[in-house]
């Protein structure tokens, strides 16, 4: 079990209560320089008046490892707690990596990061009905995929015309992977073609 402090930076629309609460997914929080969800948290405990971008809030939970990727699980463990708090414990201050190649580390995983490319696919429709994989072609030789989750409270309108195939744009969110080969092999984490972007905080069509 480990205590954690984040903004929340993905969820659900506006403000948080049971209604809005999607089962299948949970929170991201994130301190500036790393991201993790907090997995199923159930809707009754999600704090009262928290908002994506704003509230602060400290999580105690247990480490997990899911195909390849470290997060922090809350559902059905005894003693897990989210609360908002009025004073972080750090300064929640932005150093964001540039990728212009595959991350290869188990350490990359969660770092907040930015990719400049052409998108290349989109594998459905962006209105958040669905889980989508957009393709962003940075170079020849790298491509990296965005994990847009559905239901997260994102503009989805936005997101569909900054990430249509064909623009090239700049999406900022954080490094992750799904891959489960990947748990526990440094060698493995190297190979893996699971690594993608999730959780993006902007993505935006750049000038030629």
């Amino acid at each position: 079990m480990v205590t954690v402090y984040g903004v929340i930076t993905a969820g659900y629309a506006g403000t948080y209560n049971s209604e809005l609460y999607n089962a299948n997914n949970g929170l991201f929080i994130a301190d500036g320089d790393y991201s993790i969800m907090l997995y199923r948290v159930p809707g009754n405990v999600i704090p009262e008046g928290a908002v994506v971008g704003e509230t602060v809030v400290k999580a105690y939970a247990k480490v997990a490892l899911f195909k390849g990727l470290i997060q922090l699980t809350y559902e059905n463990v005894q003693g897990a707690t989210l609360e908002i708090v009025s004073e972080p414990s750090r300064a929640f201050v932005s150093n964001e990596v540039t990728l212009d190649a595959m991350p290869s580390k188990m350490t990359d995983l969660s770092r907040q990061a930015k990719i400049t490319g052409e998108v290349t696919s989109v594998s459905k429709t962006i209105d958040g009905a669905n889980d989508v994989t957009v393709a962003v072609k940075v170079s020849d030789s790298f491509t990296m995929n965005v994990f847009l989750k559905k239901q997260a409270g994102w503009d989805y309108a936005a997101l569909a015309t900054a990430l249509a195939v064909g623009n090239k744009v700049e999406v900022k969110g954080f490094i992750a992977i799904y891959d489960a080969n990947a748990d526990g092999s440094p060698a493995k984490y190297a190979s893996s073609t699971g690594w993608q972007i999730v959780n993006p905080t902007s993505a935006a069509v750049v000038a030629e």
